[in-house]
């Protein structure tokens, strides 16, 4: 009797492609829920881009800039049909400058 021996490599194959780590976040799976995932994110930086000025980044010039690049940049990415990790990337740099601003308008 003759046996076969087959090797798997999944591991080094699906650390390339999860995004932060995460293996519930891999790019196929991010991949098949695009447009589902886009109109979260779409969501959710237009609104706290909003708070974020509304809480007072509109008399702050440098907070201003960075609020209006970091969306803009992520909603472009979005348009243009960009690649799922830098759609996701931009995201969370968009929504991480948020946050920060808000907070700084908040505490100060």
């Amino acid at each position: 009797m003759s046996e076969s021996i087959s090797l798997h490599s999944n591991g080094s194959k699906e650390a390339k492609t999860n995004l932060f780590g995460l293996k519930f976040l891999s790019v196929e799976k991010l991949e098949q829920q695009r447009f589902g995932l886009m109109v979260v994110l779409i969501l959710v930086v237009g609104c706290l881009g909003g708070i974020a000025v509304g809480t007072g980044a509109l008399t702050q010039l440098f907070a201003l800039i960075v609020l209006a690049f970091s969306t803009m940049l992520s909603l472009s990415m979005m348009l243009a049909v960009a690649p799922i990790k830098a759609i996701v990337y931009s995201s969370v740099a968009a929504i991480l400058a948020d946050i920060i601003i808000i907070a700084i308008n908040l505490i100060g």
